[in-house]
C-alpha cells in the first residue's frame, strides 16, 4: 500500500510539472549514450528493501498511527508554485517538523527513506568512482539526498552498508 501511495504521489508531481515520472533518469541515460566509454551505474537501494525496512522499524502502534494518518488526511494536489517551495531546505525542514510533531513515527520512516539511502548512495558513488579508470562520474539523485551524500561520501565502508541491505 505504501509503495502504491508513493508511486501515485510521484506520478501526480510529475504530471503537475509536465514531465514523465523518472524522466530525469531516462534523459541521463540518453545523454550517457552520447559519451564514448561512459557506463551506466545504478546506485540506489531497491525500493522493496526500503519499504520493508521502513515498516519493520515501526511498532504495531506506530504503524497504525502512520496508516491512519495516510488514509485520513486528504492532501490537496500541489501546483508548480507549491512544489517550488520544496527546493528551499528551511521549508522542507519546517514541513518535516510539522508532520513528525503530529505523527512522531514518521521520523523513523524518513530515517529509512532518506538517511539510510544517503549512505547507500554515497557508498555506491564511492565504488563507482573507484571502478572507473578516469574518475569522472555524473550522478543523478534526488535533491533531498545531496546533503547526505556529501556528508557520507568517502566515509562509508562495505560493512556499514551491508546491514542496510536487509531487514533491521
Amino acid at each position: 500500500m505504501l509503495h502504491a501511495m508513493l508511486l501515485k504521489t510521484y506520478a501526480d508531481i510529475a504530471k503537475e510539472l509536465g514531465v514523465a515520472p523518472g524522466g530525469e533518469f531516462r534523459r541521463a541515460y540518453h545523454e550517457m549514450k552520447k559519451i564514448p566509454g561512459c557506463k551506466l551505474f545504478l546506485g540506489d537501494r531497491p525500493i522493496q528493501i526500503t519499504i520493508a525496512r521502513a515498516f519493520q522499524s515501526l511498532t504495531v502502534y506506530e504503524l497504525g498511527q502512520v496508516l491512519y494518518h495516510l488514509t485520513t488526511t486528504n492532501p490537496k494536489p500541489l501546483d508548480k508554485e507549491q512544489l517550488e517551495k520544496y527546493k528551499d531546505r528551511d521549508f522542507v525542514q519546517a514541513q518535516f517538523e510539522e508532520i513528525t510533531k503530529d505523527v512522531p513515527a514518521f521520523k523513523k520512516i524518513f530515517h529509512v527513506f532518506v538517511d539510510e539511502r544517503d549512505k547507500c548512495l554515497a557508498y555506491s558513488l564511492q565504488e563507482c568512482v573507484r571502478s572507473v579508470s578516469k574518475p569522472r562520474v555524473l550522478a543523478v539523485v534526488g535533491m533531498g539526498h545531496v546533503d547526505g551524500i556529501v556528508k557520507y561520501y568517502g566515509k562509508m565502508r562495505q560493512e556499514d552498508i551491508v546491514p542496510l541491505l536487509f531487514g533491521p
